[in-house]
């Protein structure tokens, strides 16, 4: 029997500049993709000395505990880091599985080499960065 795609209303608080706004869609939209629930954190205030992260994402998958099948969910933490930005410690405070960072300049400079001669850039070399190197930084840190 063929399952229906998932369809998913998300609300995002999307902070910092036009940029940063961008990778945490495209993050949002790939991890949907990939059958992740992203978490609703426009009603979340962050607690004292705690930030709110950029995206949530949580997957609840079936998995046997001896001889009992138990629903484990796991919750991801994902950090969008700019140049300007401090770099989260790797602390899994509020009840995350697991931390992932994106770093712009990764995507930035694997767009400064050419992409990395993978493949025929339509674009010329040295150019600022673009889609096609913000799609791979989002592709190499979904779990």
């Amino acid at each position: 029997m063929a399952h229906e795609p998932i369809r998913s209303i998300i609300h995002k608080k999307v902070g910092g500049g036009p940029l940063h706004a961008h990778i945490i869609l495209i993050y949002t939209h790939m991890a949907l993709q990939k059958g992740y629930r992203v978490e609703d954190d426009t009603k979340v205030m962050p607690q004292l000395g705690m930030e709110l992260p950029d995206v949530v994402i949580t997957k609840t998958e079936k998995v046997h505990d001896g001889a009992r099948i138990v629903r484990k969910t796991w919750r991801y933490r994902v950090e969008v880091i700019d140049t300007h930005d401090p770099v989260p410690d790797g602390s899994l405070r509020g009840g995350y599985d697991g931390l992932f960072k994106l770093f712009v300049s990764e995507a930035a400079k694997w767009c400064a080499a050419g992409h990395g001669d993978k493949y025929d850039c339509p674009t010329p070399p040295n150019h600022p960065l673009c889609y096609d190197s913000i799609i791979r930084l989002c592709e190499r840190n979904l779990p």
